[in-house]
């Protein structure tokens, strides 16, 4: 029986310091039968020339250049020139375990499946973990039960928030006319993954950490400049509301107050953390005047509602540590 390709996608930007580990750790699969599809957002490092020796020493390896649009571009550049029947998505600081698309074929020989989503391991100089969740039992889930399931698991944890970590049938997301959101720069991946589970018939829950997430503090989802941070918050609660409407979720009860207090509180955590005073008094102000976010902060209740009115009041400790800091750079100047 002839393989059914396999295409990952990689979207590229400024990734030199770890793209290769990245290609190694497709390199060293078990499997065989896939093509890698590495579009570069326009880097101005030295990524494209490590991407260029894969695509000069193996054929599967494809290279293709777009001047800098954004990661759901490179994405949907991606799936355009992608020739396999089932996509998988991957980022380039991120890898996958050598046994990743062996696990994967096995059941898409034996099985009809739109979706296989399977569990990842963050890994960071400071943490490293296997994510676990309940409701994967290595089982095919029908759509019929997708509301007592992985509806219920959507909006609890970061699992199904991202479209890596997932193998999806290509005929899924063309026939739907399913692509990124190129205008939304936070919460695109989880937008894009939720439409994938709508025109879904199944998904396959594979209990496996098959995918290695590293937290890179350098990377388009971590590192918030400060005119960008409203827009960030607005993105993520859009496309909160999006999915709620395209999976029809409040027939269900299901709503996304949840993981809207966590992309609001990491988002406004960054800020401190990486902001002067200034900086972060203008980026308060401004959420604050904001119908939209105000709306949403309205839906928080009890210990979430102290927590985020906890960090909108954080101004002052703010102003304090920058006080601090420009005191110490006097006084070094003073000795210099």
């Amino acid at each position: 029986m002839k393989k059914k390709l396999i295409s990952i996608i990689i979207p590229i930007y400024n990734a030199q310091n770890y793209i290769e580990k990245c290609l190694v750790s497709i390199e060293n699969q078990i499997d065989s039968g896939y093509e890698v599809i590495m579009v570069d957002d326009g880097s101005t490092d030295d990524s494209a020339k490590i991407c260029k020796y894969f695509s000069k020493k193996y054929k599967e390896y494809k290279y293709y250049y777009q001047q800098n649009s954004g990661v759901s571009s490179a994405r949907n550049n991606g799936i355009k020139k992608s020739n396999g029947e089932y996509i998988m998505f991957i980022d380039a600081d991120d890898k996958i375990k050598k046994n990743c698309l062996s696990k994967c074929r096995t059941l898409i020989n034996d099985n009809d499946i739109d979706i296989i989503k399977f569990l990842y391991e963050m890994n960071s100089k400071i943490l490293k973990r296997k994510i676990k969740c309940d409701i994967f039992q290595n089982h095919l889930i029908q759509k019929d039960n997708f509301k007592d399931s992985i509806y219920k698991e959507l909006f609890k944890r970061d699992i199904f928030c991202s479209c890596w970590g997932a193998l999806i049938k290509k005929s899924l997301i063309i026939d739907n006319d399913i692509y990124f959101n190129e205008q939304l720069r936070f919460g695109e991946d989880f937008e894009f993954f939720t439409n994938c589970i709508k025109h879904s018939s199944n998904i396959y829950l594979l209990n496996d950490n098959l995918y290695i997430y590293k937290i890179n503090i350098n990377s388009s989802t971590q590192k918030f400049e400060n005119k960008k941070n409203i827009k960030f918050i607005l993105d993520g609660i859009m496309s909160l509301q999006m999915i709620e409407d395209n999976l029809n979720l409040n027939k269900y009860n299901i709503k996304s107050t949840e993981k809207s207090f966590r992309n609001i509180y990491g988002i406004i955590q960054r800020c401190i953390a990486n902001c002067d005073f200034y900086n972060y008094t203008i980026f308060i102000d401004e959420l604050l005047k904001n119908d939209i976010i105000n709306k949403e902060l309205k839906k928080f209740s009890g210990e979430k509602q102290l927590i985020i009115e906890q960090l909108l009041s954080k101004r002052k400790k703010v102003y304090i540590k920058y006080k601090i800091k420009e005191s110490i750079k006097k006084i070094i100047k003073m000795y210099l």
